[in-house]
């Protein structure tokens, strides 16, 4: 089962009509469990230790106080829980900055929608 995503709203003038995307619930739920997981991993690595929901989707950088050493064993800590290599051409601020884009990077990796 789909349901729409429905992305920015296109119709003023000079917009291109609003786009829709269909995602599986199913790839909705996996993204959900893998963002829960991260967010595990996230809290787990910080120092003082910072609960999950405390977590935000954006802004990891700042909000966390997370140094070039923090990233790096924050990427290490993610390629461990989910069994992924993180390549060396696709590290950037944006990836380890936003919790969404990490968790689309870590789904594409593990190549499959079953996490366990």
């Amino acid at each position: 089962m789909t349901e729409p995503v429905v992305g920015p709203d296109r119709t003023t003038p000079g917009h291109r009509r609003r786009e829709t995307t269909m995602i599986s619930r199913g790839e909705k739920s996996a993204m959900d469990l893998i963002e829960t997981r991260l967010r595990q991993v996230i809290a787990d690595a910080r120092q003082p230790r910072i609960e999950p929901a405390d977590i935000p989707s954006t802004g990891l950088l700042d909000t966390l106080g997370l140094d070039s050493g923090a990233c790096l064993s924050l990427l290490l800590s993610v390629e461990e829980e989910f069994d992924i290599e993180i390549e060396d051409a696709d590290l950037s601020p944006r990836l380890v900055d936003d919790l969404t884009v990490l968790a689309d990077y870590v789904r594409s990796r593990t190549g499959s929608l079953e996490l366990s």
